[in-house]
């Protein structure tokens, strides 16, 4: 763009902005002018449904002077009507004044027109034999004028109440429209009167047919607007748009009228663009003027100067060394710039010798810095691509090479396996023997998933060049392999491969080590799963794999995708569960074998989500673990479960004690202790009657916190149980360390007593055992009789089961124990 073009854009700029500034206050002032003239026809509106209001309060007056003039009582119709007709001619805005008699004969008429006419059809007559008093009003037409009248009505009483007559005053409502339109001083304005039903009972200014009195109008726009009331535009027939102006007031409301006031849009405005044309041709004339100003000024005191001085600089740009500006210089900074230049001029001879020399000197190092970076890029990229432990691909290059092999496989219809390995308990070699050690076993398993892959199989390292099937380490001791054209018969081979060479010993220094890993391994069946799929189905069958206890290879199957989804759906439900009070205990009884009698409750957790049933608590206890949700989960059982023991002591019920399990995360956690001493202060529950339930796994973990926990436990008091014992891993050891007051024998060694002799054998052995180690026994899951008399029989101290009570709810527990709660003897029960 050219220095004149370039300096046009400033003049236009310079001009267009204190123009564009006063022309947007010209339609800001236009749009207040046009705001006025609206309010004014608003204004004018109500104005129109004020006079309504304060004729039907004069009519108001007009019946109570009336109602006090004793010839309206006469019999005499005549005399009455001459008296209603000189009070008419003195109030010419009503048609008519009449009495009607309580049987809804018309009595005395101003127009003196002598009819007999039976009004009992009107609705006014109608409300006042109802009961109505007070003055009313009703829009209707003329039986003999047709004329539209406002009919006000006053019901004239005698002291004990009784009707004497009817006052009607017809009040003229075209008169009153006429009158009003002129009152509004409005231009073109046209003023409508319609009754709720949409009949049009006056109309003046009006050109439209629909707008004649005795029209109908329901349905229309402009009905609608009536029925809503403020203000609106609306077509007309003519196609002009027109504005609207809804009045409302007390006396319209209680009469049914619907009075609008209009303009057409383009008289309302008129005058406000009227004033907006004067000022654009004046804001026109002055930007043009000063357009003309400004352009002078920088035509001739920059342009010019500058195009001097351009010339100067392009002839020494070419290499003329002589060139120079002609004086005289302008006066000004341009004036000074010109005898810069030639100053300038003079020095670039001395100066492009060493300009030159100069460049040679940096040519070099630019081709240094050339070779250096090319070098750095390489790294960078091996960097970006490669494991730097292993050598092998890394997470950013093994997407682009599935993606590339998804490609692939839809084009040629040909299977890929991709296959996601992690090494069984690779933390445990960390932590036992340094990451140096696990670095190295990480390099040496990755020689031998080099090995294991087949003969046509090949590994990306840094510096070779890729092959179709290829080994990826994501990180940490995670793997993936990354196979083309090979079916699920093919993929199960290599997975096989991998963990028989695995299966052998692994020399890594000093160390020969023993490792195992799990497999999940998923085939692109489906054309629609995109990267990630394909990387999370292989992630749910190597956790499958890890379910089924390590060491071995799982495919893929949907139904792992439905389990993890409903899985997560739970989660997030059992996220906000406390919050919402979904969790509920339910209490299952103990009870001593010998006696019968009802000793104490196990607190079982359920849930409950809103609106649907309860959720088997094998289905979300194990979430509450992964998740941590079970610590503060498992203090409000404990809240609960003491709160409850206490509300049936001061019931009346006999204290019994209270036995809560606890899982491992819970009971690891640094404040259980705290937690429950707080749980027992606030209730007032005796520690002696708390219980808590571990599972014997807890105790081979003979950590310092298990240690500390279960000795703070016993102080305070509060009993400690082994619940499903035999299942786990037992150690007497453990048994005989830790103070255990009871062992609570599995159901599974229960279920089948007395009948199997193994399960009979064990359920002995433990009873033996517990009482040689001075603990209680309870036996869990008991639900016959026969099941019963064989544990008693060898000296099993209480029972829980169906035979004694369900888990039930709190109220159902305190309802069944005061039936319950009797000696009795085992035969009994």
């Amino acid at each position: 763009m050219s220095l004149r073009s370039r300096l046009l854009c400033l003049v236009l700029l310079a001009t267009l902005l204190p123009a564009s500034l006063l022309g947007w206050r010209f339609l800001k002032e236009n749009e207040a002018e046009i705001a006025d003239a609206v309010s004014n026809l608003a204004l004018s509106s109500n104005n129109v449904a004020a006079a309504l209001d304060q004729r039907v309060q004069g009519t108001a007056q007009l019946h109570y002077g009336l109602a006090h003039s004793q010839l309206l009582d006469s019999a005499d119709r005549v005399l009455c009507s001459a008296h209603l007709s000189a009070v008419r001619e003195t109030y010419p805005q009503y048609t008519g004044i009449v009495t009607v008699l309580p049987d809804g004969q018309l009595h005395c008429d101003s127009l003196q027109s002598g009819r007999v006419v039976n009004l009992s059809d009107r609705n006014y007559v109608k409300r006042v034999l109802a009961g109505a008093t007070g003055v009313s009003t009703e829009p209707a037409f003329g039986r003999l004028t047709g004329t539209a009248v406002l009919q006000v009505v006053y019901p004239a009483r005698a002291d004990d109440g009784a009707l004497r007559y009817m006052l009607v005053a017809s009040l003229n409502l075209q008169s009153f429209a006429e009158d009003a339109r002129r009152q509004s001083l409005l231009e073109a304005a046209e003023l409508l009167l319609l009754d709720d039903k949409g009949t049009v009972l006056a109309s003046v200014g009006g050109k439209e047919v629909l707008h004649t009195p005795g029209a109908s109008m329901a349905g229309s726009p402009l009905f609608a607007l009536a029925q809503s009331g403020g203000m609106g535009e609306i077509i007309g027939v003519d196609g002009l748009r027109h504005v609207w102006a809804v009045a409302d007031s007390p006396a319209m409301r209680a009469a049914g009228l619907r009075v609008l006031l209009g303009q057409p849009h383009q008289v309302l405005v008129a005058s406000s663009r009227r004033h907006l044309r004067e000022g654009l041709v004046v804001l026109i004339g002055a930007a043009l003027l000063l357009f003309a100003g400004v352009w002078s000024l920088a035509e001739w005191g920059i342009r010019r100067p500058v195009v001097r001085i351009t010339s100067m600089v392009r002839n020494l740009g070419a290499g003329d060394l002589n060139a120079r500006i002609a004086p005289p210089y302008p006066r000004g900074e341009l004036g000074g710039l010109m005898s810069a230049l030639d100053s300038m001029a003079n020095s670039l001879g001395r100066q492009r010798s060493a300009i030159s020399e100069l460049t040679e000197h940096l040519r070099e190092a630019h081709s240094r810095e050339i070779s250096e970076r090319e070098t750095n890029e390489k790294q960078l990229t091996r960097l970006a691509n490669f494991d730097g432990l292993t050598g092998l691909p890394n997470r950013t290059l093994f997407r682009d090479r599935l993606q590339q092999a998804i490609r692939r496989s839809r084009r040629s219809s040909k299977r890929l396996a991709l296959m996601f390995l992690d090494i069984d308990r690779f933390k445990v070699i960390n932590d036992s023997l340094g990451h140096e050690v696990g670095d190295q076993l990480l390099v040496a398993i990755s020689d031998v998933l080099a090995d294991c892959l087949r003969d046509s199989d090949s590994i990306a390292r840094s510096g070779q060049a890729a092959a179709a099937d290829e080994v990826f380490r994501l990180g940490g001791d995670e793997f993936m392999i990354l196979t083309e054209g090979v079916n699920a018969g093919e993929a199960a081979a290599i997975a096989r491969r991998i963990l028989h060479a695995l299966a052998r010993p692994i020399k890594v220094g000093a160390h020969e080590l023993f490792v195992t890993a799990s497999i999940g391994i998923t085939l692109n069946s489906d054309s629609g799963v995109d990267l990630d799929g394909l990387i999370k189905q292989a992630d749910m069958a190597m956790y499958r794999s890890k379910e089924l206890g390590r060491d071995t290879f799982c495919f893929f199957e949907e139904k792992m995708n439905r389990a993890a989804t409903e899985r997560h759906a739970l989660e997030v439900q059992l996220r906000q569960a406390l919050e919402r009070g979904e969790f509920q205990l339910h209490y299952q009884p103990k009870a001593n074998i010998r006696t019968g009698q009802v000793i104490g409750v196990e607190a079982l957790l359920r849930w409950k989500p809103a609106g649907q049933a309860l959720v088997a608590p094998d289905r979300f206890i194990a979430i509450l673990e992964e998740t941590g949700l079970i610590v503060p989960v498992g203090a409000w059982v404990f809240r609960e479960a003491c709160g409850q023991m206490m509300k049936w002591q001061r019931a009346g019920m006999r204290p019994l004690q209270v036995a809560v399990n606890v899982s491992a995360r819970q009971f690891r956690h640094p404040e259980l202790v705290q937690q429950i001493a707080g749980v027992l202060r606030e209730t007032g529950l005796a520690p002696q009657l708390l219980e808590v339930e571990l599972t014997e796994s807890m105790l081979i973990d003979d950590s310092e916190v298990v240690s500390r926990t279960m000795a703070e436990l016993g102080r305070m008091g509060v009993g400690i149980a082994i619940d499903d014992f035999g299942t786990g891993q037992s150690s007497l050891r453990y048994l005989k360390r830790f103070n255990v007051d009871t062992l609570k024998i599995d159901r599974s060694f229960v279920k089948d007593t007395p009948n199997d002799s193994e399960d009979s054998a064990i359920a002995k052995a433990v009873i033996a055992l517990g009482h040689g180690l001075g603990m209680k026994v309870v036996a869990e899951g008991v639900e016959t009789q026969a099941q019963l008399d064989f544990l008693h029989a060898h000296g099993c101290d209480e029972l829980q089961g169906y035979l004694l009570s369900r888990p039930v709810v709190a109220q159902a527990f305190a309802a069944w124990f005061r039936l319950q709660d009797v000696p009795a003897s085992p035969a009994a029960n």
